[in-house]
C-alpha cells in the first residue's frame, strides 16, 4: 500500500466532487492535504470533519489578487511535497450566446491560476516531487455546449505539457484527462446547448 505519511499535498477545488475524491485518497495514504474551496463553505466543512490532516482556504481563483492572497497564505506554511491542479468551471451556453466574459473567467480559472500557482509554488516543492492537472477529453474532441471550458482545458495541456520541460526532472509533471463524471460541474442541462441540435 502507498505511504504519504509526512506528505503534503495541496488539492484545488477540493471541497466537492473530483476534488474532494482526491483529498480523501491522498488522507487515506498518510499525507496532510492543503485544499482550496470557492463558494460551499458547508461542504468544506464537512471535508474537514472527516479528515483531521485537512487544512481548508476559501478563494476565488477568478480574481488573481485573491488568488496571490492564497498562494501568501499557503507559502507560510510547511513545504508542499505535490499540487493537484483539480479546480475548473464550465459554463453551459449555446455558440450563438458566447460571451467574452465568460471566456475570460474560465480562462482565468482553469489556465490562468493553474500557472499562477505552479510558478509561485514549484521552488518551493520539495525535490521528487509533483505536480499532477486535471484537464478533459473536451481538450481532444471538442465541445458541442463549452467552448470556452474545452479551449481551456487544451491549453492546460499544453501548459502542463510545458511544466514537465521546465521542471523536470526535479519533480514530475503529469496531466489527467476525466470523461463525464459525476460531479457537480457536470451537472448541467445540455437540452440548453448546442448539443441538442447535433442529431443521433
Amino acid at each position: 500500500m502507498t505511504d504519504l505519511t509526512g506528505r503534503r499535498y495541496l488539492v484545488t477545488g477540493a471541497s466537492r466532487g473530483i476534488g474532494a475524491a482526491i483529498c480523501h485518497t491522498l488522507h487515506g495514504f498518510g499525507a496532510s492535504v492543503v485544499g482550496t474551496f470557492h463558494r460551499d463553505a458547508a461542504a468544506a466543512a464537512r471535508l474537514s470533519r472527516d479528515l483531521e490532516r485537512l487544512t481548508m482556504l476559501q478563494v476565488d481563483l477568478a480574481d488573481r489578487a485573491d488568488t496571490e492572497r492564497m498562494l501568501t497564505a499557503v507559502r507560510a506554511l510547511p513545504p508542499l511535497d505535490g499540487i493537484v491542479a483539480n479546480a475548473g468551471i464550465m459554463a453551459t451556453e449555446r455558440f450563438a450566446d458566447f460571451s467574452m466574459l465568460t471566456w475570460d473567467r474560465t480562462f482565468e480559472v482553469n489556465v490562468n491560476a493553474v500557472a499562477l500557482i505552479c510558478h509561485r509554488l514549484a521552488d518551493d516543492l520539495r525535490d521528487g516531487g509533483g505536480i499532477v492537472t486535471v484537464t478533459s477529453t473536451d481538450a481532444a474532441i471538442g465541445s458541442f455546449g463549452n467552448v470556452a471550458y474545452a479551449a481551456s482545458k487544451a491549453a492546460l495541456v499544453s501548459l502542463t505539457r510545458s511544466l514537465a520541460n521546465l521542471l523536470g526532472p526535479r519533480l514530475r509533471v503529469n496531466g489527467v484527462a476525466p470523461g463525464w463524471s459525476d460531479t457537480d460541474l457536470a451537472d448541467t442541462d445540455l437540452a440548453d446547448t448546442d448539443l441538442a441540435d447535433a442529431g443521433p
